[in-house]
């Protein structure tokens, strides 16, 4: 997730990312979809879709 963040250029803060991690389903095998981690931070980081 670090890493995804990072070349976005997003920087979360620590609380950001508990609760990032709280909110985002996984499947199966523990890994979270890219798509709902992205519209997961813009919503908390108040970005608009482009």
């Amino acid at each position: 997730m670090d890493t995804i963040l990072r070349h976005m250029g997003m920087k979360l803060t620590e609380m950001e990312k508990e609760d990032l991690i709280e909110k985002l389903p996984v499947d199966d095998a523990g890994m979270v979809y890219k798509n709902r981690l992205l519209e997961e931070v813009k919503s908390m980081k108040g970005l608009e879709e482009v």
